[in-house]
This record gives C-alpha cells, sequence and structure tokens, in this order.
C-alpha cells in the first residue's frame, strides 16, 4: 500500500512539473493592474520640518506626490537601467543619487513581472548651511 501511494505521489509531482499542463495554468491567470515603478523614492526632511515642493532633475516625468508636511514620494523611470538624478528643495542641501535598475528575465509563469527589479529608496534632505 505504502509503495502504491509513493508512486501515485511521484507521478503526480512529474505530472505537475510538465511544461504543457503549467503553460496552461499560467496564460489562464490574469495579471494585476497594479504598476511597479522602477525607482521609489520616497523623500523626507528632518522631524518636525516641513518639506518645501522638491524639484527632481535628470529622469524624465519624475511623478510626485505629497504624502504630508514632512514627505513627498516620486515614481521614477520606466524600464531597467542606470537612473541618474538630483533633489532639490529650497532650503536644503541637494542631493545626487545614482539607482541601478536591473532587467530581469520573465519566466513562463512571470508573465505579471515588469521584467527588472525595482528599486526603493528613502533619503532625508539636510538643511542647508
Amino acid at each position: 500500500m505504502t509503495s502504491r501511494i509513493l508512486s501515485l505521489f511521484a507521478l503526480l509531482m512529474l505530472s505537475a512539473c510538465a511544461e504543457d499542463p503549467v503553460e496552461e495554468v499560467c496564460r489562464e491567470e490574469p495579471c494585476p493592474a497594479v504598476y511597479t515603478p522602477p525607482v521609489s523614492l520616497s523623500v523626507r526632511s528632518p522631524a518636525g520640518q516641513p518639506l518645501p515642493d522638491i524639484i527632481v532633475t535628470g529622469v524624465e516625468n519624475p511623478s510626485c506626490n505629497r504624502l504630508g508636511p514632512e514627505a513627498i514620494s516620486c515614481f521614477i523611470g520606466t524600464g531597467p537601467g542606470q537612473y541618474v538624478l538630483d533633489i532639490q528643495a529650497e532650503g536644503f542641501e541637494p542631493v545626487h543619487l545614482e539607482v541601478n535598475v536591473f532587467k530581469r528575465e520573465r519566466t513562463t509563469c512571470d508573465c505579471c513581472s515588469p521584467g527588472y527589479t525595482p528599486q526603493s529608496l528613502g533619503i532625508q534632505l539636510e538643511p542647508a548651511t
């Protein structure tokens, strides 16, 4: 009885790993409508200091939104590559960043992947001296 169960288990495992059934299952699952930007940036001021609007240069069309009086979040980029950017805010020291977003190959069942490894960064601006 035990060898029969083990044989059945092995057969099930082999059929679960076969290419055709896996591909069919993967094609049927819809991808979620969620965009993962290549670079997610959180910019903060020191505690208790209001953060004025920031200027992000060096990248095309950064999408920035205020999270509160002391923080702003930005989505940057459209795919893998190197992103070189500068962040400025009145009354604070400028910050220069270089971020590498590496390409990631999609597998058969990874069709929803953005094709890169997203990067999340958090920085705190320092008051200008």
